[in-house]
């Protein structure tokens, strides 16, 4: 990538680290899926030793290891406490176990619990290279599906991590109903943006329909809930129609608020690398709505940078190069945006 940027802005690039280090919001997926940043896989991969617990038999309301799924044992006590909740779970299932973390002295961590299955997928998932997105992708897809809730769970947070460039070339599909249950149900709500994500690379005309009529509605109640998500599938089921209708709807009122714009920017951002004429559509959009609204730009920027996709740097470094962007803030965080797509560009050179 060529650097584009005012030797100013790169000066700046010291300043603009420590206050990405104060703002940059704890989950940011493309999407805007309120997730943890961790999953249960990842948490595993960077401890020291992986152990399954359970009540010890001398005394019920204390953990003690069982079995270790890496690292071995750990002469430390587990300092946790069974609650009375999860001593009935352990009992009334005795191939049931809590999956704890040790990481040195005094940094025991219990997470999920479940049985064998989990177990043997954790120990499976711990012997893979995970270290690209693809590779994720190919080991966390077949996982979204698994009936035990630990699982899934694990496998949406991975797959909310992962570039949709990425995830849009997943063979993993999901089915209509169990997206309509995640959009309605409370306990699975923040998990339903990776489900419609999911849905949208259908090709059946009644779960594009679904989703269409999702997006309308949106447009119709102003509701905001997954509203990237949403926009972002319809983009992939309808292409450059899809876009002609935001175009209508929301790209062409200047009255809309930041917020709502900064959901349709990150829904255009996702699909802004692809090949086709659709793609070359959608970056023409998304330079509309950077001149526009600048902060848009901004915010977007920063969202996809703390994601790891830089498929908008060519176009941020234009921005700035060309003096569209006046407010520093804003310019800080752009430029923060192409210096790390630099930096993450030379690192995967040989």
């Amino acid at each position: 990538m060529t650097a584009l940027l005012h030797p100013a802005l790169i000066r700046s690039a010291a300043i603009l680290a420590a206050l990405l280090t104060l703002s940059s919001p704890a989950a940011a997926c493309l999407a805007c899926i309120a997730m943890p940043d961790e999953s249960l896989a990842d948490k595993a991969a960077a401890a020291e030793t992986v152990a399954l617990l359970r009540p010890d038999p001398t005394d019920a309301f204390r953990f003690v290891p069982v079995a270790y799924l890496k690292g071995g044992p750990v002469a430390e006590p587990v300092t946790f406490l069974v609650s009375r909740l999860r001593a009935a779970e352990l009992t009334a299932d005795p191939d049931a176990a809590v999956i704890a973390t040790w990481s040195g002295p005094g940094t025991w961590a219990i997470h999920d619990s479940g049985g064998a299955v989990l177990a043997a997928t954790l120990s499976d998932l711990l012997a893979r290279d995970l270290s690209t997105p693809e590779a994720r992708r190919d080991a966390f897809g077949p996982l979204i599906a698994s009936p035990d809730p630990a699982i899934s769970r694990m496998a949406m947070i991975e797959f909310a991590t992962l570039p949709y460039g990425v995830l849009r070339t997943s063979t993993t599909r999901i089915d209509r109903a169990v997206v309509a249950r995640m959009v309605s149900d409370p306990l699975w709500t923040e998990w339903a943006p990776v489900a419609i994500l999911l849905l949208g690379l259908s090709d059946d005309p009644a779960d594009r329909a679904f989703i269409h009529r999702a997006a309308t509605l949106a447009a119709e109640t102003g509701r905001m809930t997954h509203l990237a998500a949403w926009i972002t599938a319809l983009l992939e089921g309808e292409g450059e129609t899809a876009l002609g209708w935001l175009s209508d709807t929301w790209l062409a009122d200047p009255n809309h608020h930041d917020e709502v714009l900064r959901e349709i920017g990150l829904a255009l951002a996702s699909h802004a690398g692809r090949e086709d004429a659709t793609g070359a559509a959608i970056r023409a959009a998304v330079d509309r709505l950077a001149a526009a609204r600048p902060p848009v730009a901004a915010a977007l920027a920063q969202t996809m940078a703390d994601r790891g996709d830089w498929t908008l740097a060519p176009e941020a470094a234009r921005w700035l190069a060309e003096g569209r962007i006046t407010s520093p803030a804003d310019a800080f965080l752009l430029t923060h945006y192409v210096l790390a797509a630099e930096a993450a560009q030379t690192e995967t050179q040989p």
